[in-house]
């Protein structure tokens, strides 16, 4: 039975009629056009649908022949690509630490389209399935979720979005009633570690304690694993480039190429013309404050559905760089402020910035090419509005995630 909430807040004509029109869409436009079933099919020749999931398909058949170890050489990485598939993509870069490298060999032993779609398929599942899990008014909120932007985006490019989002929208549900499953999500996460540069001081000021053993123990065991299967030294080089400078040079080659590509205060500070250490230093007083906030939402009263989504917001601002392809998790917490889950009390500020977050990755593109960098400010409006109602409030009359699981009024 649909909870009471679905019939105070039911689909609506657009959001239904979109529902429809969206999923053609992408299959006919973005569906790559090689075979599914030629593996030798370059993916090059047509329709190149998931375009960023070629380096990832790439990158697992180079560790399948044993080639893990260049992946972390920019140039090297480059070159082979393009000796290997065509002069079509020139942009071939690799910051991934190597445990991610298990999922990508696999997938690479299907076709590039093939693979695109199953870890489209299976990462669109696995996201929809924790917010059908943890939600109230379950149709309304996948639906959002299904269609949205970043979705989209995440689907069109073949990007890790959807499945980081899943992790890390997962571990800070289940952190109050399930803290052990969380910190294996939250250790899993370490694949796109941008994501999680605050879970450990979240998790020191909420005092969860089990749950920072068990991400640190899941983290040890993923390290160990793929050292054992690809070698140490593909350890080594992956710190050795974040050390010397890789993943700097490709922040800032990134910055420079258009108005705010990425959508972080770093980037917009570069768009705006800074430099990288100007922007570098505004990004760390950024991280400062998400730091500061995220302590006062901890000590706040408010109920948890409340920190949990304000923690995953935070997760965002704190990083200097995130691509509109991660903002999956954020859009989750946008619908849920635009299904009122909060009933009357979010207000028309808060939820005019809801719809803004929910549509940011095409505002984003939109920006980039009027050159107008703004897409960010929205974000930290949104944040800054749940942390602000995280801390005024000592108690809420929110719908969402409670101390035994998904509350429904």
């Amino acid at each position: 039975m649909e909870p009471k909430s679905n019939e105070m807040h039911p689909i609506t004509k657009i959001e239904f009629y979109f529902s429809i029109f969206w999923p053609i869409m992408v299959i006919l436009v973005f569906l790559p056009s090689t075979s599914f079933f030629d593996h030798s099919d370059n993916p090059l020749t047509g329709n190149t649908g998931g375009g960023d999931y070629l380096i990832f398909w790439f990158a697992g058949i180079e560790t399948g022949l044993g080639r893990a170890l260049e992946l972390y050489d920019m140039a090297k990485l480059k070159a082979s690509i393009i000796q290997n598939v065509g002069a079509g993509f020139k942009d071939a870069t690799w910051l991934y630490p190597p445990h991610i490298l298990f999922l990508y060999t696999g997938l690479s032993k299907l076709s590039y389209a093939l693979g695109w779609l199953v870890f489209c398929a299976v990462t669109v599942v696995a996201y929809l399935l924790v917010v059908a899990k943890n939600f109230p008014i379950k149709s309304r909120m996948v639906l959002l979720c299904a269609v949205s932007p970043a979705t989209f985006i995440c689907l069109m490019q073949g990007q890790t979005g959807l499945l980081v989002s899943a992790l890390l929208l997962g571990a800070f549900l289940l952190l109050p009633t399930r803290p052990v499953i969380a910190g294996i999500l939250f250790g899993c996460l370490t694949i796109k570690p941008q994501l999680g540069l605050l879970v450990p001081f979240i998790l020191i000021f909420e005092r969860k304690f089990l749950t920072f053993a068990v991400a640190g123990l899941t983290t040890i065991a993923l390290i160990a694993a793929s050292a054992l299967w690809l070698g140490v030294d593909v350890w080594k080089q992956y710190f050795t480039g974040m050390l010397e400078g890789s993943s700097t040079a490709l922040m800032e080659h990134i910055a420079s190429q258009s108005a705010g590509t990425m959508m972080t205060v770093y980037g917009f500070i570069t768009a705006l013309g800074a430099g990288h250490q100007i922007a570098l230093a505004v990004q760390g007083a950024m991280a400062l404050l998400c730091l500061i906030a995220a302590y006062l939402v901890a000590r706040s009263h408010i109920n948890v559905a409340s920190k949990m989504a304000t923690y995953i917001l935070l997760s965002y601002l704190v990083s200097p760089y995130i691509m509109h392809y991660d903002f999956p998790a954020a859009t989750v917490i946008a619908a849920m402020v635009i299904c009122r889950l909060n009933a009357p009390s979010y207000s028309v500020v808060e939820r005019l910035f809801a719809y803004a977050v929910f549509a940011l990755p095409f505002i984003h593109v939109v920006a980039e090419y009027l050159f107008m960098p703004f897409a960010v400010l929205f974000l930290i409006g949104f944040t800054g509005l749940m942390v602000f109602r995280c801390v005024r409030f000592s108690k809420d009359s929110m719908v969402g995630i409670g101390k035994t699981g998904p509350v429904q009024v």
